[in-house]
């Protein structure tokens, strides 16, 4: 069953989040997609930015962790644009492991692939970085060859995603070069590991600015959450996949 729900009071994202959080961990549903504006990646502990108020996807995590108790939480964020704010944190804790796939150069100017978290943290934050003009296969290739063997050797009690969908190649924000397939081919591998982990799976809404666009990978990726579609296999993308893997190397097994 999908857990969806369209929150439109302002501050209402991050209690969205949680209430998704808690349902899935309850065990009322295996998925679920909380689509909520503002988006919140950008926001970090002491101010907004980027269109965030607050960060709805670090605030689930947490709550995940400080009030029910779970270890291991996993945060992969595909949205054009680095996840900053949810980096920064939990840029020195060791019970979020923190994916951003990311076009570089790009706002906020963050997310450099030597950037690997902080103290204790050292290794759970992964940024990879991609240029401009990256389609699907290099995003599918980070999320196959990168995020999924080190999420399974990390082994999360509960996956989050912040899903923002600014790297379709309709959305003038970035310059990537995404369709709504490509959302759902990410989410199909990101569902399929789930599975394998037996974890539940949730969704908070990013970015997003080309209305038709938006719609499309959103109902893309829904329909994935919900077990439609099959994950392809994707070849190593040349020099950005290995590059990533070396960079992780010493804290991850590849």
């Amino acid at each position: 069953m999908l857990y969806f729900r369209e929150l439109c009071r302002a501050g209402g994202g991050a209690i969205d989040a949680c209430e998704m959080t808690r349902a899935l961990l309850r065990g009322e549903d295996a998925v679920g997609y909380c689509c909520v504006r503002p988006s919140g990646h950008h926001a970090e502990p002491d101010r907004a930015m980027g269109f965030c108020l607050f960060d709805n996807v670090a605030v689930a995590a947490a709550m995940a962790i400080e009030d029910l108790g779970l270890k291991r939480v996993m945060v992969l964020d595909w949205d054009v644009h680095h996840g900053n704010g949810t980096a920064e944190i939990f840029r020195r804790r060791d019970d979020v492991l923190f994916f951003s796939i990311h076009q570089s150069p790009l706002y906020p100017g963050s997310g450099a692939a030597t950037d690997l978290g902080s103290g204790p943290g050292e290794g759970y934050t992964v940024n990879l970085p991609v240029p401009p003009g990256s389609g699907e296969e290099i995003w599918l290739s980070l999320v196959e060859h990168i995020v999924v063997p080190i999420a399974e050797s990390f082994g999360p009690e509960l996956i989050l995603i912040s899903a923002g969908f600014d790297g379709h190649r309709e959305d003038l924000l970035a310059g990537c070069n995404l369709e709504a397939s490509s959302f759902a081919q990410m989410t199909c591998h990101v569902r399929d590991l789930a599975r394998r982990l037996g974890v539940p799976l949730g969704a908070v809404q990013e970015g997003g600015y080309h209305l038709g666009s938006l719609v499309e990978s959103l109902l893309a990726t829904m329909a994935a959450l919900g077990g439609e579609g099959k994950a392809r296999g994707a070849a190593a993308a040349e020099a950005l996949t290995p590059r990533a893997a070396a960079t992780v190397a010493p804290y991850w097994p590849l």
